[in-house]
């Protein structure tokens, strides 16, 4: 045999011996599941590294610490008190699992409070993932149930009953991350964000019922976006201080957006002495709010629907049936195109649709108003500058009931300006935004009704 064909040979075994130990040693490395049962569970002999319902962890923290990367915990339906934080420091998923399925409603991960204070969960990995559970009763000064600092997504989750004493009652995002499709309510904060506070993405979630002190009821934006959720029944409740603003939501800087959102019965309350609040919707001090419908929010001083602490623009947006006790049952100052601003009162005369708030100016494009806008108090007209807006009554389907889509008769449809955002965007319901050639005033699209015929 030649050298030649000695080494051709040679060289062959080392590529099967190479394949074979990569082969060995990626068997050996797959990823393994981890399960978590309740404390006390009968039959389960809690076995490091967990890898079976028998020897499942009884603490979730444990099942995490035996995790690698890429791998799953499985956390079976139950109570789980908590002592401490759970730390999220690793690309992990958790999820409850009870009979092949994601329980969210009776996996709850307790904590605590007020028996001890801590947050429930900390999260401090990119591509962490937290899906289904209650997650409820937490205490921090930052987040009282979940802590994001990291970009990690929490999904499916109810995210409840929980209290911080500066900044997101119940969820704080730090460094961006998405909470997805969950249920936030219940929660308070003695500063910013009763619900939600921070820098992230919120996609299809219900706020509702939370509480803070100071600004952002439901949702405090410092750099944050909200998409296809519905704000809802959030309250900023300070009594002694001018500057309290955004029942439902306060956007902090031009960083923030908020889109095809339903911002109703939301309060920013104050009552005694002088003390006031603004923006029971929306307050703003920059970011952009689009396609949004804004309805039954109250403001004790200035701007029912939405109010203005700096740059405000409002692009196809229905503004409907707030009211404010003193000025501005609608909106007060900003930059509103293709909009409805209408049946908005306020009830201390000062403006009843909307006002120049500190000489801010109401510059509406291609708006739907009320063609007066007269208050014991002098509400003023739109400012100079303001176009093309149509003065009628927008003729919804059935206000009186809620349903502010626009009706066959309207004046808004096809009234407003075609923008470049609009290419493949939906409007509140779902729908393409323009379907006849120009975008319908308000946030909602019409959908005529068609003729069908049957062909013998």
């Amino acid at each position: 045999m030649s050298a030649e064909s000695q080494g051709g040979r040679d060289m062959l075994k080392s590529i099967l011996a190479l394949i074979i130990f990569w082969g060995y040693n990626s068997f050996s490395l797959q990823a393994v599941d981890h399960y978590v049962v309740p404390p006390g569970t009968p039959g389960v002999v809690s076995t490091p590294d967990y890898t079976n319902w028998l020897t499942a962890a009884t603490s979730i923290q444990n099942a995490v610490d035996s995790a690698a990367t890429g791998e799953t915990i499985f956390v079976t339906n139950g109570n789980y008190l908590l002592t401490n934080q759970i730390l999220i420091a690793k690309a992990v998923i958790i999820r409850s699992f009870h009979d092949g399925a994601i329980d969210r409603t009776n996996t709850v991960i307790n904590g605590n409070y007020p028996n001890v204070t801590n947050r429930c969960f900390y999260i401090n990995n990119v591509t962490s993932l937290i899906a289904g559970f209650t997650i409820s009763n937490g205490y921090s000064p930052t987040g009282g149930a979940v802590y994001i600092y990291s970009k990690g997504t929490v999904s499916n989750c109810l995210i409840a009953d929980s209290v911080a004493i500066n900044k997101g009652g119940g969820i704080c995002y730090d460094n961006g991350g998405t909470v997805a499709d969950c249920l936030i309510y219940n929660n308070v904060s003695s500063n910013y964000g009763g619900g939600i506070y921070g820098y992230g993405t919120l996609k299809n979630c219900l706020v509702f019922n939370n509480r803070a002190v100071v600004k952002g009821g439901g949702i405090s934006w410092v750099q944050g976006t909200a998409v296809d959720c519905v704000v809802s029944n959030n309250v900023v409740s300070n009594s002694l201080s001018m500057n309290t603003f955004g029942g439902g939501i306060y956007i902090v800087n031009s960083g923030s957006f908020v889109s095809n959102c339903v911002i109703r019965n939301n309060s920013a309350y104050a009552s005694g002495g002088g003390a006031a609040a603004a923006g029971g919707g929306v307050a703003m001090n920059g970011g952009v709010l689009r396609n949004c419908l804004l309805a039954y929010n109250y403001s004790s001083f200035l701007a029912g629907g939405v109010g203005r602490e700096g740059e405000v623009t409002v692009q196809n947006c229905t503004i409907v049936s707030n009211i404010s006790a003193s000025y501005a049952g609608g909106v007060a100052g900003g930059k509103y195109d293709n909009s409805i601003i209408y049946f908005n009162r306020a009830s201390g005369g000062g403006g009843s649709n909307y006002y120049d708030w500190a000489s801010a100016g109401v510059y509406c494009t291609n708006c739907c108003v009320a063609p007066t806008n007269i208050g014991a108090l002098g509400g003023l007209y739109l400012a100079a500058g303001s176009v093309n807006n149509v003065e009628q009554n927008p003729a919804f389907v059935d206000a009186a009931s809620g349903n502010y889509r626009l009706s066959v008769n309207s004046p808004c449809l096809n009234a407003g300006t075609n923008e470049s955002w609009m290419t493949n965007a939906l409007d509140l319901d779902g729908r393409q935004r323009i379907r006849y050639g120009i975008v319908d005033i308000g946030a909602y699209e019409i959908i005529y009704n068609g003729t069908i015929y049957s062909i013998p």
